[in-house]
């Protein structure tokens, strides 16, 4: 692992570099860069949400923030290329491999190291809304790249699997809703 490789592409990504993109694209010893690359930022968030809630003197839920929102975006990350691989490929006729789509959108996300400001009063959450529009600009240009697509189908894709990906988190989160308050009901704790 070239550590010095990682963050040049953070800040090739975070350019908006097109031909970086398409350099990811095509370069498979770059799929575990791109997941490098959503933990460190993941981490830089999750440190963030860990700092405001520790300042406000909350460190039980520091830690959990810590913790779920580091996994949560390696999730996320994974679900969102998944979404954005099948959308493009299916309905757009996209060209591409799953590990191309994964790879670009992974450098994508480098603008979210931001988020670790994010404990700041009042500019955190200027920095944090600035961060994610950043990433989501990023990811266009990697869905375009990686699904060589125009700018239109790019942002129908985008836009779909963005939606199709809400959907299914609210889904899922009721399910487990529902399981967790049919067993707090069954255990006697309602």
């Amino acid at each position: 692992m070239d550590f010095n490789r990682i963050i040049s592409g953070m800040i090739r990504a975070a350019r908006l570099d097109v031909s970086f993109f398409e350099e990811v694209e095509h370069d498979e010893s770059r799929s575990q860069d791109a997941l490098i690359v959503v933990l460190i930022a993941a981490v830089a968030g999750a440190i963030g949400g860990f700092l405001g809630l520790l300042f406000d003197g909350r460190f039980g839920a520091a830690i959990g923030t810590l913790i779920s929102s580091t996994l949560m975006s390696v999730i996320t990350y994974f679900f969102w290329a998944f979404l954005i691989y099948i959308v493009g490929t299916r309905l757009f006729k996209g060209t591409a491999e799953f590990g191309e789509v994964q790879r670009t959108l992974g450098f994508a996300w480098a603008p979210q190291v931001l988020i670790i400001l994010s404990f700041i009063p009042i500019l955190g959450g200027i920095i944090t809304f600035v961060a994610w529009i950043w990433s989501i600009v990023a990811g266009f240009v990697a869905t375009r790249q990686s699904l060589d697509l125009d700018n239109t189908n790019t942002a129908f894709t985008v836009i779909i699997a963005t939606i199709a990906g809400i959907i299914i988190q609210v889904v899922f989160g009721l399910i487990m809703g529902a399981i967790g308050w049919a067993g707090a009901s069954v255990a006697g704790l309602f």
